[in-house]
This record gives structure tokens, C-alpha cells and sequence, in this order.
């Protein structure tokens, strides 16, 4: 196998996702130790929620790497769909979101109307 195919076929096995989790962990981990909190990184694959890196002073093991989630179940998650495009985001949406009387919104877009 000549070298360049070589190359496409290992270009194949990067998950560029879990590159983007690595370059961020070292600022994430900073972030949580500064906030005394937990910070988790999640990215929106279709329709669903994957939980790339959780760090922070107070970590626990309840949620996996490489869980998972519906992406309107999870906090991560509605915030993804939060910044999509209408047209994207409705079809990932379940047909009856129910809201309550603290369910607000201040920009405008799916979530107000």
C-alpha cells in the first residue's frame, strides 16, 4: 500500500471530536479548579448528546465518557440545540416539550415561540 493511501486510511480512525475534547481539557480542568465546580464537555451528534470530559475538583463517576444521551434530555444538550437553526433542531425536538412557569428565554428563536 503506497504511503498516501496509508495516510486516509489512519485519517479515517481520527474522531476530530475527541481531538477538540483533548485540546480543551487543560483550560476546562483550570476553569472547574478556579470556579470550584465540575465541568463537562459534550458534543451533539445528531440527536444525541456525547459526554467527552467531565473534570473538576469534585468529580464523580455517575456519568461515563462516551456516554450517550438524548440531546433534549441533558443540560449539554439543550444548549446545542439552543444555537441551531430552527430547521435543525425541531426534528431532533420530541413533539410536546412540556414547559413550566419558570421556562424562560431571552433571545429569540425555537425555545421563545
Amino acid at each position: 500500500m503506497d504511503p498516501g493511501a496509508r495516510l486516509l486510511r489512519l485519517l479515517e480512525l481520527i474522531d476530530e471530536k475527541q481531538i477538540i475534547a483533548a485540546a480543551a481539557a487543560g483550560k476546562l480542568s483550570r476553569l472547574a479548579n478556579k470556579l470550584d465546580c465540575v465541568v463537562q464537555l459534550g458534543t451533539l451528534e445528531k440527536e444525541m448528546v456525547t459526554y467527552r470530559l467531565k473534570t473538576g475538583p469534585r468529580v464523580d463517576d455517575l456519568l461515563q465518557l462516551g456516554l450517550q444521551l438524548e440531546a433534549y434530555c441533558t443540560g449539554i444538550g439543550k444548549v446545542h440545540l439552543g444555537y441551531l437553526p430552527e430547521a435543525s433542531a425541531k426534528p431532533i425536538l420530541p413533539r410536546a416539550i412540556p414547559r413550566t412557569h419558570r421556562s424562560h428565554d431571552h433571545r429569540p428563536g425555537i425555545a421563545a415561540r
